[in-house]
């Protein structure tokens, strides 16, 4: 007879359960300390870009999208060979590079940022794929959402202290003092990653037995199976993930055109110096939201769901005409913003096995890096021609138009017959 799960914890006793598994407790305090300077790589830019040479929001947008598009192109692969070399022989090439390229990008033309900017972003230190496959792995599966949703607040601590820092030292100093020390900061984030080590594999290695999709070329005595990477595709892609996926991009669309839509509300302000402040606003609210999040006993919506409902909350921004009305308007997207990143995350988790979790979680990550590499161009793009008002309203307006399909195509593909993804408790489509 099996034995009954017990049902997960609610209120501060989840995240008592959480910060009780071994280890946990230093891996979210280096997860913070390490995504500091990563928080604060695309305000860097964007000042840089446009305070330092004098050009626009769209050419700002482009170089932030190069950093992101380099971390999504760069995402999968460290994920591979975190799952095939280990950790602290995968963080290498990140350790010895940052300082370089982060210096490089500060003393660097426009038409050079570009490229840099690229391979800065792909040789990244992977804090957030590392973190959240170590979550997956080490947290009981009762407490995994309780888990991802703290990590998700604890990321908005490292945007809260990220970009005030940059805006501070861009300021008070010079924004190429500033990417100088992302770069010193990317490397010693990656040093405090290789001393703790996560465990990043369980001792049963598979994919889930309620996911056919997933188990596919992961079982049987061939061992070449192990190997789906050579295929265009992952053979342990499935519709489930797919949508995880989609909410991430889309949630990263929305707030990465929205950072560029406050950046530039201040700005034609004349009040660039309480971008940081305004950004802490937003951080804390996502924090109170992701904590909320994680103390229910199940989600309060799906993941989708959440992604409409933040779209929604992102129009109003387009009526900011202060400072202080603009601080108060991102409050009610910020409240959403953990929840909808730690649910999406949360559910690729639950539906892929150790063989190729990094690559699962590292496509992930590329699919939030990819939303905030179209965002943030987008965003300026409108911005320079219309004002901030359309930024707000265009990266509304395409997040809500995705997670509306997104949850007609799963509705019409769960019809009776049909799976679309594991049997499980977790919430989210």
């Amino acid at each position: 007879m099996p034995t009954p799960t017990m049902p997960p914890a609610t209120g501060l006793r989840a995240y008592r359960e959480v910060l009780a598994v071994p280890g946990m407790t230093s891996l979210y305090l280096i997860g913070v300390l390490a995504r500091v300077p990563h928080t604060g790589g695309g305000i860097a830019l964007t000042l840089l870009v446009t305070e330092g040479l004098g050009r626009g929001y769209l050419e700002a947008g482009l170089v932030t999208a190069a950093l992101t598009v380099g971390i999504a192109f760069g995402s999968p692969w460290r994920g591979r060979l975190v799952d095939r070399l280990g950790l602290r022989r995968a963080l290498v090439p990140s350790i010895v590079a940052m300082p370089v390229l982060w210096t490089a990008a500060a003393l660097s033309p426009y038409w050079l940022l570009l490229p840099v900017a690229f391979v800065a972003g792909a040789l990244a230190v992977p804090v957030f794929t590392v973190v959240r496959q170590a979550i997956g792995v080490v947290v009981p599966e009762r407490s995994r959402r309780s888990a991802f949703a703290l990590d998700s607040v604890l990321v908005e601590a490292s945007f809260v202290a990220g970009p005030p820092l940059v805006v501070l030292a861009a300021t008070q100093v010079d924004v190429r003092v500033a990417l100088v020390a992302i770069g010193v900061g990317e490397a010693l984030a990656g040093v405090l990653l290789a001393v703790l080590d996560p465990r990043l594999r369980s001792d049963a290695v598979g994919a889930p037995a309620d996911e056919p999709a997933l188990s596919a070329g992961l079982t049987g005595g061939d061992d070449r199976r192990l190997r789906p990477l050579r295929l265009p595709l992952p053979r342990w892609l499935s519709p489930g993930l797919l949508a995880m996926y989609a909410c991430a991009f889309g949630a990263a669309l929305v707030l990465s055109g929205s950072e560029i839509g406050i950046y530039a509300v201040l700005r034609g302000l004349g009040e660039v110096g309480l971008v940081g402040w305004v950004f802490a606003a937003w951080g804390v609210a996502s924090g109170v939201g992701g904590l909320v999040y994680g103390a229910l006993r199940r989600g309060a919506s799906s993941p989708l769901v959440l992604l409409a409902w933040l779209a929604l909350a992102t129009v109003p921004l387009a009526l900011a005409t202060s400072p202080l009305l603009l601080l108060l308007l991102v409050v009610p997207g910020g409240l959403l913003t953990a929840p909808t990143l730690s649910s999406s995350a949360d559910g690729v988790s639950r539906r892929i096995g150790d063989a190729n979790r990094g690559e699962a979680m590292g496509w992930h990550g590329s699919a939030t890096t990819a939303g905030f590499s179209l965002g943030a161009p987008l965003a300026g793009a409108v911005a320079d021609q219309v004002g901030p008002w359309g930024a707000f309203l265009v990266v509304a307006a395409v997040s809500g138009a995705l997670a509306l399909t997104g949850l007609a195509l799963l509705r019409r593909a769960r019809r009776p017959g049909q799976r679309t993804g594991p049997v499980s408790r977790s919430p989210g489509p």
